[in-house]
């Protein structure tokens, strides 16, 4: 054959070398069955298992692996599609609800936590976060206060940012390397300031697929009102399965953008969501 000459790769080969884009579930609190009045970005304890079973059993099939968030984006080994479990905030629900049930389901998850709300009222402390730690669970950044980060002026997103980095790894022992940003609030000053302090990625609230490696991360919200359907089409990339999510999150992105530079509009510091 001619030096140079190019070689016809079989399709299922190209299929088992490229390998498959995640899938980033992103969760926040989790309440008890039949609690009133239940916040939209929260989910029943028994909505959580219903889902945890359907992982499980594609899991079973070879359809997925449910990872860690760091495993994957290393690019480590896997059957099936990469399947991430984040949450936010560090509710106290992480360590008391989530993770039982992760541990009966033999899954891990990662909890990005803002450094700022250790301790108070219906939060994780610091002996919660180093059980979670310890089950191996990730601990991530959810940034130091729930701040709007583009909004904060150059110096004081870099200490928003380290500060969290620093305390969140003195207080649970391990490595931080990736900064959820709040409300899914970014931009590339953002993003930039949070890889040059250290972290190697930045996730969003953006729906989607992602490589492993990338610097902004997509993640797929699970709310009260997504049912296991929706949950199997996300995982098995059916036609039109993410289509409504990102054509809506692309819709909003403006307003969102205008309502966040415009006078009285977003707080630039915004109080704790509610987690008691």
């Amino acid at each position: 054959m001619a030096t140079g000459a190019l070689v016809r790769v079989p399709a299922s080969a190209q299929a088992a070398a490229a390998p498959a884009r995640a899938v980033l579930l992103l969760l926040h609190g989790l309440a008890e069955d039949g609690g009133a009045g239940i916040a939209r970005f929260d989910l029943a304890r028994g909505q959580f298992l219903e889902h945890l079973r359907l992982l499980q059993g594609a899991q079973a099939r070879g359809e997925i692996t449910v990872m860690e968030l760091d495993a994957w984006w290393r690019g480590d080994a896997c059957r099936g599609r990469p399947v991430v479990l984040c949450f936010d905030d560090g509710g106290r629900s992480d360590v008391e609800t989530a993770l039982p049930l992760l541990q009966e389901f033999g899954m891990r998850a990662s909890f990005f936590i803002n450094s700022a709300y250790v301790g108070r009222a219906g939060y994780l402390d610091w002996s919660g976060i180093q059980a979670l730690q310890r089950a191996g669970m990730g601990i991530e950044s959810h940034g130091h206060e729930h701040c709007a980060l583009p909004l904060l002026p150059r110096r004081e997103l870099e200490s928003q940012l380290r500060r969290a980095r620093h305390m969140l790894q003195d207080g649970a022992g391990t490595r931080v390397r990736y900064l959820a940003a709040p409300y899914g609030l970014w931009n590339r000053r953002v993003l930039e300031t949070a890889l040059s302090i250290g972290y190697a990625a930045v996730c969003t609230s953006q729906p989607g697929l992602t490589e492993a490696g990338a610097l902004r991360i997509c993640r797929n919200a699970l709310l009260t009102h997504t049912s296991a359907r929706q949950l199997q089409g996300w995982l098995r990339c059916r036609p039109g399965s993410y289509a409504p999510r990102i054509c809506l999150d692309r819709l909003l992105w403006t307003p969102k953008n205008i309502l966040l530079y415009a006078p009285g509009g977003w707080r630039r510091v915004a109080p704790p969501p509610p987690k008691v």
